[in-house]
């Protein structure tokens, strides 16, 4: 057991050199908390116009899907139907000559 120790404390020595002292460290955090002070209000910035277009993308994206479900649904229904496979507006063309052929 005391050689795992040994073991385990000589292996973890070399690593403790990657580790800086204490008064560099807090230069370091000293110099990242202004970095971070002064980027903050351009990345609010960047960060609401990436949402905005995000919530631009999702809208037109769920409107084109929403459109083509719609179209799908009334095709199936003429289908189903045994209808034409003609636009509405121009089966209404057609309907309204026919009336007014048969009034003449």
């Amino acid at each position: 057991m005391l050689q795992l120790l040994f073991a385990v404390a000589f292996s973890a020595a070399p690593l403790t050199l990657y580790v800086p002292p204490v008064r560099c460290l807090n230069h370091f955090v000293a110099a990242l908390e202004a970095m971070l002070r002064e980027a903050a209000p351009s990345s609010l910035r960047a960060y609401l116009r990436l949402r905005l277009g995000f919530r631009r993308l999702r809208f037109a994206l769920l409107r084109f899907l929403r459109c083509k479900c719609i179209n799908d649904c009334v095709v199936q229904q003429q289908q189903t139907l045994g209808c034409e496979s003609a636009p509405s507006s121009s089966r209404a063309t057609t309907r309204g000559q026919e009336l007014g052929d048969q009034s003449m």
